[in-house]
């Protein structure tokens, strides 16, 4: 007789869990989904797990208890004595779990100090640790599974989705034994061994390779000593954490979200999926693809793609109806705020401004109730700008998150890592500039952090990671700049870098030498010509002889009450010379040299907090342009450790430029830092005259203080505000009574020997 069905070896990976276990999780599953018939409050459902949990760990123990039958019943007894003994069993297993998880964070702590010895039973407690947060997720993961399933009833796809993405997701891969045995704790014979090596190197003479390089050839080179035994238990370990990652990806792709920051978390792990299929669909289609997802925490990824035509750019449909997709993505992001706040009951929390959580069918067709409702629907802006050099999308995958949560659900306890991390739609690819109204309050701001993907011009994994803009208004509309060229730039840099030179600490700190260098580094990366402006524009402010003060950082967004970014805060400390520093690694700890990865939200966030409280709107977005008639005090005064710090920071973002979203913020803020500190050399002027730096006679205190090698067209004059003047090659210009725009020489006297004549510098550019 054939065997049935049933009694045949299913080919491939054994099951996760034994049927009885299963039987057993399912016993909870009625009062799951009772709570979710009732709505009932988040922290209920949480309750209920970890009550299943430990009950499901005093029956079945803590070595893998969701495969290993144990030496007793498999089923429940309604027999009083036994409830109680299985209570009291619960219990114990609750305190041995918790018992692990407070020695587990106490190992953390201790290795993050140094200290090499840990207890005896540290490697115990891990192992029950994580076996606790095994047993959740999956019980967590069943019961979600088996209450969808009910919810879809007939209507279920014949598509399994999750099982789809799963197959499409970037599959986690085995670590490298050695890595793991010697990261498993600190190994100070490792280290000693390292520092041998590398000092023979150098008491050879020979070349010391980095230090990274010696510290894998000894650690492997350790490990090969190793015992059997040992090497073993490695293995096991490695094999281990691979299946834990595998059912990781499995329980963020099968399951609904449990909390908002897990839905967030889903939303990046699918974001390259999705921008490889936007891209395939506008190409099978032949036409346009725009897939527009909206979450909480006014979460939002936008993947683009658009068709091949024969000796035809790639235009992607936001660069030609910007504006419109930012007015859906605003309508779209309080209809998906409303909604998370009914369904994670918070009424607080991810509502945007004038929204009721309550109300959240009518979200979709209103607008936020704060804002005047007679102000003009933002108009388009259409630009044909070819995506160069760009072979497939470059969509807006865009998000934010606000704090880092622990989720006990999630593979990754420890909350969502900075790779995670997404940012508010608010302002697309370089061409589009939404023209907000000036008096519309915008959505709070978050401390965000980005992920760059890719660099200008180049193919993208799946999106271009953008940040909601520090700027409600429209910087870029009235300064323009001309294409810089190195021989502009340096004839009005080196009259100017001569006059600042005066100072020895600029000197001392090869300011002068990092700044001339400003147009090689951040070509092809940024707009050069606004970079040689704020270059120039931060020289005359050296030279305008304004007293020097320390600029001080804002707290608001901090970090353990540490002022963002850290590397504009760390500047001051550095002794040595300036040099071009790289961007923090993505996913690791940020070294005192480098540059935050956050720096495209931290930067532009401290720049509209050290400006006048009248540019700013309730959110803290700078809302109008900087004008003549506002003060900054000393806020922004030369020195050392004055706006230097913010200048060199914001070059040495556009030095690491991620995306064309970034580069498109950072030419917002250049733009606004050239304006506004040429307005402050103005001030100086108007109010101090003639200034005569120490050391100098009155001929040559005005030497080079205000020539540019990137020539500015006029400004435009704002209603209720005084017209700005943007000074270039020594030019400045004024709007006219009859609308025409003049040349204004700058009242000062110059020395002749170190004047540049402005039509020799436009000539040179």
């Amino acid at each position: 007789m054939a065997p049935s069905a049933d009694d045949k070896k299913k080919v491939g990976r054994p099951a996760d869990i034994e049927e009885p276990q299963r039987i057993y999780m399912m016993a909870g599953y009625a009062r799951y989904k009772h709570l979710q018939e009732t709505d009932a409050p988040k922290k209920d459902v949480t309750e209920l797990v970890d009550e299943h949990l430990y009950s499901f760990l005093a029956h079945w123990g803590f070595e893998d208890p969701l495969r290993t039958a144990p030496d007793r019943r498999d089923s429940l007894n309604d027999d009083a004595e036994e409830e109680a003994a299985a209570a009291a069993a619960a219990a114990a297993a609750k305190s041995v779990a918790g018992k692990a998880g407070t020695a587990v964070r106490q190992a953390k702590q201790a290795e993050k100090r140094g200290q090499v010895a840990l207890p005896a039973d540290a490697e115990k407690q891990a192992k029950i640790d994580a076996t606790v947060t095994k047993v959740r997720q999956y019980i967590g993961r069943l019961w979600q599974s088996e209450w969808r399933d009910e919810k879809s009833g007939a209507n279920k796809s014949s598509t399994d989705m999750p099982k789809l993405l799963k197959a499409l997701a970037r599959k986690p891969t085995h670590k490298q034994a050695y890595l793991v045995w010697a990261r498993s704790h600190p190994r100070p014979e490792l280290e000693n061994e390292v520092d041998r090596r590398q000092a023979a190197f150098a008491a050879a003479g020979e070349a010391v390779p980095k230090r990274g390089a010696t510290w894998n050839i000894v650690a492997t080179d350790m490990y090969k000593n190793l015992d059997g035994e040992e090497k073993e238990r490695i293995r096991k370990e490695v094999a281990q954490a691979y299946e834990d990652d595998m059912e990781g990806l499995a329980a963020r792709m099968a399951a609904e979200a449990e909390s908002p920051e897990d839905a967030v978390q889903f939303m990046v792990d699918i974001r390259p999926f999705l921008g490889d299929l936007t891209q395939y669909i506008a190409n099978r289609s032949s036409g346009y693809a725009i897939l527009l997802l909206a979450g909480p925490k006014d979460t939002v990824i936008m993947s683009e793609g658009v068709c091949d035509a024969p000796d035809e750019e790639r235009v992607l449909f936001s660069r030609i109806a910007g504006d419109e997709i930012a007015t859906v993505v605003d309508r779209l992001t309080l209809a998906a705020g409303a909604r998370n706040a009914k369904k994670w009951n918070d009424t607080t929390g991810n509502a945007a401004p004038g929204t009721q959580a309550s109300n959240d069918d009518s979200a979709a067709g209103q607008q936020d109730a704060t804002t005047s409702s007679d102000s003009p629907t933002p108009r388009a802006t259409i630009s044909t700008t070819p995506v160069g050099g760009c072979d497939t999308t470059s969509p807006a995958s865009v998000a934010v998150t606000e704090d880092e949560q622990d989720n006990s659900m999630r593979a990754n306890a420890g909350g969502l890592d900075e790779s995670a991390d997404i940012i508010q739609l608010a302002a697309q690819v370089q061409s589009i500039h939404v023209h907000e109204p000036s008096t519309a309050p915008s959505p709070p701001a978050s401390t965000m952090s980005t992920n760059p993907t890719g660099d200008l011009g180049e193919r993208v994994d799946g999106g271009t990671t953008i940040a909601r803009s520090a700027f409600a208004f429209d910087v870029l509309r009235d300064i323009e700049t001309e294409e810089a060229t190195k021989e502009g730039y340096m004839v009005a840099f080196v009259a100017a870098n001569k006059a600042a030179s005066t100072k020895p600490w600029f000197v001392e700190t090869f300011t002068g030498n990092f700044l001339k260098t400003v147009p090689e580094k951040l070509a092809g990366k940024v707009d050069v010509g606004l970079a040689c402006r704020v270059a120039l524009a931060y020289l005359e402010l050296e030279n305008s002889g304004a007293n020097e003060y320390a600029l001080t950082m804002k707290n608001d967004g901090a970090v353990d009450n540490l002022p963002l970014p850290r590397y504009m805060a760390d500047l001051g400390k550095r002794a040595g010379g300036m040099r071009w520093h790289k961007r923090q690694a993505e996913g690791s700890a940020r070294t005192a040299a480098a540059v935050d990865r956050d720096v495209n939200t931290t930067l532009p966030r401290q720049w509209a907090l050290l400006q006048p409280a009248v540019r700013r709107d309730e959110a803290g977005r700078l809302r109008i342009p900087a004008d003549n008639s506002m003060s900054w005090g000393s806020a922004l005064a030369p020195g050392f450790n004055g706006v230097r710090l913010l200048i060199v920071t914001l070059f040495q973002w556009g030095f690491n430029m991620g995306d064309t979203a970034e580069r498109a913020e950072w030419e917002r803020l250049a733009a606004d830092v050239a304006r506004v500190l040429e307005i402050l050399s103005e001030q100086v002027k108007t109010s101090a005259g003639s200034l005569t730096r120490p050391g100098q006679g009155p001929a040559d205190s005005t030497v080079a203080t205000a020539q540019t090698g990137a020539t500015s067209k006029g400004t435009t004059q704002h209603q209720g505000s005084a017209p700005s003047h943007a000074v270039v090659a020594g030019v400045g210009t004024h709007t006219t009574q009859a609308g025409k725009k003049a040349k204004v020489v700058p009242q000062r006297e110059r020395s002749t020997r170190d004047r540049v004549a402005p039509s020799k510098l436009r000539d040179a550019m």
